[in-house]
């Protein structure tokens, strides 16, 4: 099959220097060949040439160009893995109506409520000597302790007797408590524990019953002596720990702090270490040593809960094989060639037998090894001399597996090209079309905006990310902003929620004439955009030092259409934000940075996207 040789530069493309020299030379029209030391997968990859002119120079290949350039190979490759697995389709479907014939399990699975019911009623019938439980929850539903009660009496009536592990909340049951009435203490011993693991129930210690799923949908059923043996011995250490049922609960006299008690919210909700660590801006020791004295009353270990049993993998690597000839086999007879996500005739008909039969010998597996490369037959774990057959859909599911990966992270690459490059194709050159013109340079920009504001007689839109604008710029946006609002021009300002705080742009707002003047913020905003009466504006570099200006009428009315959108759903300047509630006064800005931080995003990227400083 197609094998990962990747590289550095593989995984996205480019790698962050050489992105960064790619946009300057684009800026630039040239890149100093002295410079791609730093990059040479720029000349690797042929995205920029020597300048015919002067060889210490090198000339960038257009964004669009070497965006495609860059992409041929992702395709290449993903269209390989496609291939691949068509083929392994073709291979192994014909087998899929063919499965091994059924054996005696030991473990088996019930669906359905009324099934389980029964299957328990029929086990309680049958124990003998004891029956032991383990319930979470500590308040079952009035069914369910009637069932529990029936299956009791039939134990007891056969001379066996029970033991329940039931959660602390149980001893405040009612029906809990009715329950054990109607038993005695001389067949029914209940402990209780903070923690419990998942429903369990063991018959004779030769029978367990635990879930297969969450919910109570589905059972499993376990026969195996040594798998039920460490289930019961699971249960008799947390047995030892629990609380007898007439015995008072253990107490400590140490106080719960508010942070163990937020923390202890925290590890309820499935937070790790660090991450609480960092929600409550404590280190992770401080973090785990207060979680364990709130957890954990004193001298006593932390429970764990008890994971189901896992069923061991084949011992065949899953990995497809990269093709094999007649060395492979270990008989005289040479394996005949083919691809490596095909079979040969000799593999086919022995699959088709080993599934019939259940298994074949060894020795036959060995004669066509492709079939333990396609990972189709397993070790007997209790035969060394035996192998079995793997059904044709479980195999098609671990081939294609590491196939499906490949193709997602081709694709996630091909994604992170185009984000990385498409940005810099208004740099390539200069248009010819002059509805959009690039400028560069932050006193070019500043020129044609102020130009732009002196022609406007409708309208001037703006849009500012951000709240920390400098004295000597809002003081140029006030004498820019005093003879269009004389005119009678509507203007508009957007900013975030964060400007709200900045004592300057009140300041603004106060010193600027009476005019069709309007300032709204929100919580987040997109980069700089200015729109006037025919044109726009927006920034395009990270920096603001690149704009595009926009005169195609569509486009425009299309800019100002997004603004009026942003501009609905923003706050009136003048107007308080929205907090959560009455009781909790928390402003629309933490709230924002709130369900940012919900999100997984980090604080410099919060603090990019609310405008604000990090230490804000």
């Amino acid at each position: 099959m197609t094998s990962n040789t990747a590289g550095a530069h593989a995984v996205d493309g480019l790698c962050e220097s050489a992105t960064a020299l790619y946009a300057t030379a684009l800026r630039e029209g040239r890149v100093a060949r002295s410079d791609l030391v730093a990059a040479p997968c720029l000349v690797r990859r042929a995205l920029v040439h020597p300048d015919p002119n002067d060889d210490r120079w090198m000339l960038p290949l257009p964004a669009p160009a070497a965006l495609t350039r860059l992409l041929i190979p992702f395709a290449r490759e993903v269209s390989d893995h496609l291939s691949d697995a068509a083929a392994l389709l073709d291979t192994l479907l014909p087998f899929a109506s063919l499965a091994p014939p059924p054996s005696d399990p030991t473990i088996t699975v019930i669906h359905g409520n009324d099934r389980i019911m029964d299957s328990l009623r029929e086990a309680s019938r049958a124990a003998r000597s004891e029956v032991l439980t383990a319930q979470p929850g500590g308040n079952r539903m009035v069914t369910n302790l009637r069932a529990g009660l029936e299956n009791a009496q039939a134990v007891i009536e056969a001379g066996g007797r029970l033991r329940h592990l039931y959660q602390h909340p149980v001893r405040y049951s009612r029906r809990f408590a009715a329950y054990l009435d109607h038993l005695g203490p001389e067949h029914l011993e209940v402990r209780t524990m903070e923690q419990a693991i998942d429903r369990l129930i063991v018959f004779d210690r030769e029978t367990a019953y635990l879930p297969a799923a969450p919910g109570t949908e589905s059972a499993l059923v376990i026969r195996h002596p040594a798998l039920v043996r460490y289930l019961v011995h699971t249960y008799e250490v947390l047995w030892a720990r629990a609380t007898p049922y007439d015995d008072p609960l253990p107490t400590t006299d140490a106080p719960v702090t508010a942070v163990q008690h937020s923390i202890a919210r925290l590890l309820a909700a499935g937070h790790v270490d660090d991450d609480i660590a960092r929600r409550m801006g404590i280190s992770v020791p401080s973090s785990s040593a207060r979680a364990s004295s709130r957890t954990s009353p004193a001298g006593s270990d932390p429970m764990t809960a008890m994971s189901g049993p896992t069923v061991p993998k084949d011992g065949t690597s899953g990995t497809p094989p990269t093709g094999h000839g007649p060395e492979d086999g270990t008989s005289g007879t040479p394996h005949p060639h083919h691809g490596p996500e095909e079979l040969c005739a000799p593999a086919r008909l022995l699959y088709t037998d080993a599934l019939q039969r259940g298994g074949v010998t060894a020795a036959e597996a060995d004669r066509v090894p492709c079939l333990a490369r396609l990972g189709l037959l397993r070790p007997d774990p209790h035969d060394p001399g035996r192998r079995l057959p793997v059904p044709a859909a479980a195999a098609l599911t671990e081939l294609l597996a590491p196939l499906t990966r490949d193709i997602h992270a081709r694709v996630a690459a091909s994604a992170a090209l185009v984000e990385a490059l498409a940005p810099l194709a208004p740099l390539t050159g200069s248009s010819d079309d002059p509805a959009m013109t690039v400028i560069q340079g932050k006193p070019a920009i500043q020129a044609a905006v102020a130009e732009a504001g002196k022609a406007a007689r409708k309208r001037i839109l703006t849009l500012h990310p951000g709240s920390k604008r400098p004295d000597v710029m809002l003081e140029q946006a006030r004498q820019s902003a005093i003879e269009p609002l004389r005119r009678g021009v509507s203007m508009r300002h957007l900013y975030q929620h964060s400007a709200r705080y900045n004592m300057n742009l009140k300041q603004y707002v106060d010193r600027l004439p009476q005019g069709d003047l309007q300032i709204r913020t929100m919580e987040q905003t997109a980069e700089r955009m200015f729109v006037f009466d025919r044109s726009a504006y927006i920034s395009i570099s990270p920096e603001r030092d690149v704009a595009l200006c926009v005169t195609h009428p569509a486009l425009v009315r299309y800019l100002a259409h997004v603004y009026d959108v942003l501009w609905a759903g923003a706050t009136p300047f003048g107007e308080p934000l929205r907090t959560s509630s009455p009781d909790a006064p928390v402003t629309a800005v933490q709230h924002s940075i709130a369900r940012l931080l919900a999100a997984g995003h980090v604080d410099d990227d919060i603090a990019r996207r609310m405008g604000i400083s990090v230490r804000d």
